[in-house]
């Protein structure tokens, strides 16, 4: 990834940071590509847009938001349903806990509503 783009993903990622009164914070360890495209289909339908970006260039927009809270939590594979306006946050938060089949569940670390941290146990 070039300089330019770095500094282009952060710099949505920061507004996107600074404009969300609810996100979830979730590992998305063992799924695949073609699972992961499947469960953003289904948080697209919930009014959620669900975020895969590299742990370096979340710490950066972070900072640059001032979401401090999200710093302790961005260890290992990291992805972050922003939750839009008229989402529905417990149909989101069902579906990355749900585990239809063989599709493993992404594990939610963390949750913000309006501008309140929640630190979810691990499963």
């Amino acid at each position: 990834m070039q300089k330019e783009d770095k500094e282009r993903v952060v710099a949505e990622l920061t507004e996107k940071l600074r404009s969300a009164d609810t996100m979830i914070v979730a590992d998305y360890r063992g799924l695949t590509m073609p699972q992961i495209d499947a469960l953003r289909g289904k948080l697209i339908e919930q009014g959620a847009r669900f975020s895969v970006v590299k742990n370096t260039l979340t710490r950066r927009a972070a900072e640059a938001a001032g979401a401090d809270a999200l710093l302790a939590l961005l260890e290992g594979p990291t992805a972050i349903a922003f939750l839009e306006s008229g989402g529905d946050p417990v149909a989101v938060a069902k579906t990355l806990a749900d585990r239809p089949g063989s599709f493993p569940a992404p594990t939610s670390r963390s949750s913000r509503s309006s501008r309140r941290s929640r630190s979810c146990a691990a499963r």
